[in-house]
């Protein structure tokens, strides 16, 4: 005998009831007590008694406390030397652009003074390193535009 699968047979389909149970972490080191986060080294559960609270994160007293503040230390050496490394990429960008205009301009030159002598057009193949030097500046100068204008860089945003 096949079930019934269209009305409320025997072989209905078994709606799914939802749980609405709500995990609570509990502290690491108190048991039964809820967790307010997690270590920021370790990810262990504290509770309000015993979580560190730091400028950015909890930590666990003593054993992740130091960890922790070397981490937010970094974080914020980081931070700072942003605007120092998105300056560099500017620079780095002008530079590039500067090789780009001066290589493409000398290689112009060679090939045009090359092909305008008629019994050494072979000098105009000189030209030719130039104009790839310059090609490829030209492309690494747009890679580094690319880098330095990343979504949520700040440049641009002063008008």
């Amino acid at each position: 005998m096949r079930p019934d699968f269209r009305g409320g047979g025997q072989g209905a389909v078994k709606r799914r009831t939802r749980r609405t149970e709500v995990s609570v972490v509990e502290c690491f080191y108190h048991a039964g007590a809820p967790a307010v986060g997690s270590c920021r080294a370790c990810l262990k559960g504290l509770c309000r008694r015993c979580a560190v609270e730091l400028e950015a994160g909890l930590a666990c007293p003593e054993r992740c406390e130091p960890l922790v503040r070397a981490v937010v230390a970094s974080l914020q050496q980081t931070l700072r030397f942003q605007s120092v490394s998105t300056g560099l990429l500017r620079s780095a960008r002008g530079l590039w652009l500067g090789l780009t205009v001066v290589a493409l301009s000398v290689g112009l030159f060679v090939v045009a003074w090359g092909l305008s002598l008629p019994a050494f057009r072979e000098i105009s193949l000189l030209g030719i390193p130039f104009l790839v030097l310059g090609f490829l500046s030209a492309r690494l100068a747009r890679n580094t535009r690319a880098g330095a204008e990343r979504p949520g860089s700040t440049e641009g945003s002063a008008a």
